[in-house]
């Protein structure tokens, strides 16, 4: 088991899933085990053909539906406050500027 942690969030990867803590509400978000795989690479700075493939072969999915699927994704963490920039995922805190998430 591995973590992050980072102002406002904290997130600890298991076996199968990953959960992300948001201290501001006190809100767990549970990802499955694909989900852990692509926030994993994403947190690891990885390219996004690379995440793209992590997803089309746990999902059994083609490039396209794969490349949608990240994009979806990527959306829902942004919607509780993390933000992509590039490859990387940043805070967000809406009181101050973002900042990297440290790894």
């Amino acid at each position: 088991m591995k973590g992050y942690d980072a102002g406002n969030f904290s997130i600890e990867f298991f076996e199968n899933s990953a959960l992300i803590f948001r201290r501001s509400d006190r809100r767990f978000i549970e990802v499955n085990g694909t989900g852990a795989a692509v926030l994993n690479a994403l947190l690891e700075n990885q390219h996004r053909e690379v995440i793209v493939g992590i997803l089309s072969r746990a999902s059994e999915l083609d490039a396209e539906t794969a490349e949608l699927d990240l994009d979806r994704f990527i959306a829902s963490l942004t919607s509780i406050g993390l933000e992509m920039d590039s490859s990387s995922i940043k805070v967000f805190d809406p009181r101050k500027s973002t900042r990297q998430l440290s790894v």
